[in-house]
């Protein structure tokens, strides 16, 4: 069985949903599944060769779009993974994705042969923008445990500032609130905290302008981009991963934080509560409300195995993969009848 996967992603291990499809291929490959990847326009030849079924990822992408309306005219059946709708913006901004979401993105859903959806409440936000999917399923984003625990074995626990200190790895963008968590550092029973921030983007002025201004430069570490490596030794040595997000699909993030062992507090953002409720984790708080968060962080959440063996069982590929090999081959099998 030949799938290719449609992702808008040069870096094959970059954000969330690259991740998710770089671990989805490396599981698959050992059960017979050949996947090949669709990175870009210039891609979209590849869906003129011979496939059993076409995977595409990510809502409102041009790409998506495209590889979509290819699959239609040559009548080869796709699956849509959305992922996340991210609806945040300038009033026109928020007109356009209102307008692409009523057109493009309605029939991007209409016409796939199964519209995959993180989640029950994923399905019920779709549902509500009036997509009409004619078939669906429900499988989470997942990472590789195999990626993961090889991570583990080359990087050792780093050593990093604070008590405790805090890690953040993401995107630096308006729709993650990391502010919330700068502001935190100055909440009672944290003066000794610490924020370590990875990851690179258009917010990185506005975050140290903000640490700046509460004088807490001293107390809050830009790192910057780092590979893999190095953003596992810190995900190891922290105290606490943060990720008041107003907006999250499923993080993978959260996902491999756990299972290397660090604990974390999350906003109950649609993704992070579904993890947290799946899971049976507690250290979940309104976003915007940093008392919340303060006070989550003072409790000094720890992680036991039951929590990580529930991480394991529920968003590794390795426990998952069988859900959507099932959905591909459906797909094959009534195209071949």
């Amino acid at each position: 069985m030949k799938i290719l996967q449609v992702v808008d992603d040069r870096n094959p291990m970059g954000g969330g949903v690259a991740r998710h499809v770089h671990g989805l291929c490396r599981t698959a490959a050992p059960l017979g599944v050949e996947t090949a990847l669709i990175q870009d326009f210039k891609g979209l030849a590849g869906l003129l060769k011979p496939a059993s079924t076409v995977h595409i990822h990510g809502a409102r992408s041009p790409l998506s779009a495209a590889a979509g309306l290819v699959c239609r005219l040559r009548n080869i059946p796709y699956v849509y993974t959305p992922h996340c709708y991210y609806d945040h913006g300038g009033p026109l901004k928020q007109v356009m994705k209102r307008l692409w979401d009523s057109t493009v993105e309605r029939l991007l859903h209409r016409w796939a042969a199964t519209s995959i959806f993180l989640n029950d409440a994923w399905l019920d936000d779709a549902h509500q923008r009036g997509f009409r999917p004619q078939q669906i399923a429900i499988i989470p984003n997942c990472v590789s445990f195999d990626e993961i625990e090889m991570r583990r074995s080359q990087a050792s626990a780093g050593t990093l500032s604070g008590a405790p200190s805090l890690l953040s790895i993401s995107r630096l963008d308006p729709i993650k609130r990391l502010e919330d968590a700068i502001h935190v550092l100055t909440a009672p029973g944290l003066e000794e905290a610490h924020f370590h921030i990875v990851g690179t983007g258009p917010d990185e002025s506005r975050l140290k302008n903000i640490a700046a201004a509460a004088r807490l430069g001293d107390r809050v570490h830009f790192h910057g981009w780092l590979d893999d490596i190095a953003a596992t030794r810190l995900l190891r040595g922290a105290d606490i991963f943060v990720l008041p997000s107003a907006r999250e699909g499923m993080p993978t993030t959260m996902l491999e934080a756990f299972l290397l062992g660090c604990p974390v507090v999350a906003s109950d953002t649609l993704g992070c509560a579904a993890i947290a409720q799946q899971i049976g984790w507690a250290y979940i708080h309104p976003i915007g409300d940093r008392e919340a968060m303060a006070r989550l962080i003072c409790r000094a959440p720890s992680l036991d195995e039951g929590t990580i063996a529930a991480v394991r069982e529920k968003f590794t590929w390795e426990s998952r993969i069988e859900n959507l090999l099932t959905v591909y081959r459906a797909i094959a099998n009534k195209r071949s009848d």
